[in-house]
This record gives C-alpha cells, structure tokens and sequence, in this order.
C-alpha cells in the first residue's frame, strides 16, 4: 500500500518494477469517480531513482488526489503493450 496526501507539492513513490527503464507511464484512476490521469514519468522530469530494488520518483497529482478517495496506481514501460499473454483474432479449427 502506498499512502499520498492531498497535497499540490511533488510526492515521493517507491516501487519495486518488473523492469527497470528510463521513462514510464503511470495511470492513476480514483475509484469513486472512475476517472484515470496518465503522467509520464523520465529520468529527466521525475527524479527516477534506484535504491536497492526500489524505483523511486517524484510525482505532482494534478487533479489534486481526493483524502477518503481510494486510487490504483498501475506503472506501464509501454503503455501500448500492456498484456503479452493475450492473442487476439479469430482461430478456426
């Protein structure tokens, strides 16, 4: 579980990825309101960090989060490869 505050200034996340990379995409969705917020995240902007195992970043919510709003917070290398295991089409036999 990580906890954030409701606060406008720049939050420190750690995680542990699957990958370690240069630039990621993070989706945010509040689960009240089901609205999703995408933020880039590059070594350049974001402060991404190793320690250990850990990734650390840091990120300013912008929609400010919501206190007594729960988020999923979901970290994608490519945003547009999301599932490998997934093959779509039609199969005939």
């Amino acid at each position: 579980m990580i906890i954030l505050t409701t606060s406008s200034q720049a939050q420190t996340l750690k995680v542990i990825p699957r990958e370690y990379a240069d630039s990621y995409t993070m989706t945010v969705r509040d689960d009240s309101t089901n609205a999703i917020v995408s933020y880039d995240i590059t070594t350049a902007g974001n402060s991404i960090a190793t320690d250990g195992n850990y990734l650390t970043f840091n990120e300013t919510f912008s929609p400010v989060l919501i206190q007594n709003h729960f988020y999923d917070l979901k970290l994608f290398i490519d945003f547009n490869f999301w599932n490998t295991n997934i093959v779509y089409g039609s199969y005939t036999r």
